[in-house]
């Protein structure tokens, strides 16, 4: 004897019918939100972890290239700490300055001037152009004419993610600075 209601399994006016229910796919758009909203913040901190890292290793790149260059100036001029560029000839009447891939770029008190030349050390190119860096933006002259900085320009605050580079134009003997500003990263 055959039962008088028999389910169709899986057929439908005699075809086969396959496919999700309306339920089934708002519980996966809602499952698939809540994986979304749990990741976008790891997702967006990776980003700024990255622009820190940037700045970090952009902050070791301008140490490692003054002190090249410091060095460098002190094999060329046995008086290069002593000069502090656009007024201060050395004994061969130039103004402080080291060659270095057939450019001349200008001292200051044995340390890269953050600006390009004038008066004596006229033609010196600054720090910034002997790194040739690629995807920073370099702002001169920031605070005075001793400071350039080097801001990451994809942060969503470039001004306040930056390295600031400060040379001491009246004291010869100072170390440059190399301040990392991270609040805009």
């Amino acid at each position: 004897m055959r039962p008088l209601f028999q389910p169709s399994q899986g057929r439908h006016f005699g075809r086969s019918v396959s496919g999700f229910t309306l339920i089934e796919l708002i519980m996966v758009i809602v499952i698939l939100g809540v994986l979304a909203a749990a990741a976008l913040p790891k997702f967006m901190d990776l980003q700024r972890d990255a622009r820190l890292a940037k700045l970090q290793a952009l902050q070791g790149v301008l140490i490692s290239s003054a002190n090249q260059m410091r060095a460098l100036c002190k094999l060329q001029y046995t008086q290069c700490g002593d000069a502090y560029g656009h007024i201060t000839a050395m004994p061969n009447g130039q103004a402080p300055h080291v060659t270095m891939d057939g450019r001349d770029f200008g001292m200051q008190h044995g340390w890269p001037a953050p600006f390009d030349g004038y008066g004596l050390s006229s033609g010196y190119a600054s720090f910034a152009r002997a790194l040739n860096l690629g995807g920073i933006s370099v702002r001169p002259y920031v605070g005075s004419s001793f400071e350039m900085e080097f801001q990451i320009p994809e942060a969503p605050d470039p001004a306040n993610c930056k390295v600031t580079y400060r040379t001491w134009f009246w004291a010869a003997g100072n170390s440059p600075t190399y301040a990392i500003t991270n609040s805009g990263c």
